[in-house]
């Protein structure tokens, strides 16, 4: 007797994980997809465990959590939970080189590019050292280029929220506030109004008047 039909879930997102095609059914006929995590790697997941959110991630989001206190060469090993320095590298590379991950049109696509050096995960951890705690993530100074040494650095969500704040005053209809001052009176989160100008290249109309 013939299965039933799968569903299609081509493109769409679970958490970290976008199915990419059907990748074949067990013995108990569930179906198995084939996803693309958003670190850049793979997984193979059954159709029950995407719509349940029993699995939203090929691994690493389980791996961010543990703090590594092990060598750079240690980071990467499939055998050990990775080193949450090695999967924001992943993420990072995953969005500027892989065009079949969903972030890629916010970065590859629009030029924003992994430095030379930085294709290699231990000069990107020599640079950018540990993660200083959980709160930390790679922020680029200049949201208009790309990750590499001079342009990024580990900062809480906190101190990225002020950094703009201070620096960045938007003119609109007339009236200059400062970035977080904008987003308060739009009802918008200040990280989205900023990764919708400094990211997503939008234009200061659109960026204020697109609801969250």
């Amino acid at each position: 007797m013939r299965g039933r039909p799968a569903l299609d879930l081509t493109g769409q997102q679970f958490g970290q994980l976008t199915a990419q095609h059907i990748f074949g059914r067990t013995s108990g006929r569930k179906v198995i997809w084939e996803c693309v995590c958003s670190c850049g790697s793979t997984a193979r997941v059954s159709t029950s465990d995407l719509r349940s959110g029993h699995t939203t991630s090929c691994g690493c989001t389980k791996a961010a959590r543990i703090s590594a206190a092990r060598t750079s060469h240690g980071d990467s090993r499939s055998s050990k939970p990775r080193a949450v320095e090695y999967v924001v590298w992943c993420q990072i590379k995953g969005r500027c080189t892989n065009s079949k991950l969903p972030g890629y049109k916010h970065y590859g696509a629009r030029g924003i590019t992994l430095c030379a050096r930085w294709m290699q995960y231990e000069n990107f951890l020599a640079d950018m050292g540990r993660r200083p705690s959980p709160k930390h993530t790679v922020e680029r100074k200049n949201g208009k280029l790309g990750y590499s040494p001079d342009n990024c650095v580990w900062a809480t969500r906190d101190v990225q929220n002020n950094n703009t704040s201070r620096n960045h005053r938007l003119t609109y209809a007339g009236e200059t506030l400062t970035l977080a001052q904008w987003a308060k009176r739009r009802g918008l989160k200040a990280s989205t109004l900023r990764m919708r100008i400094s990211s997503y290249g939008w234009d200061l109309k659109k960026a204020l008047t697109t609801p969250a």
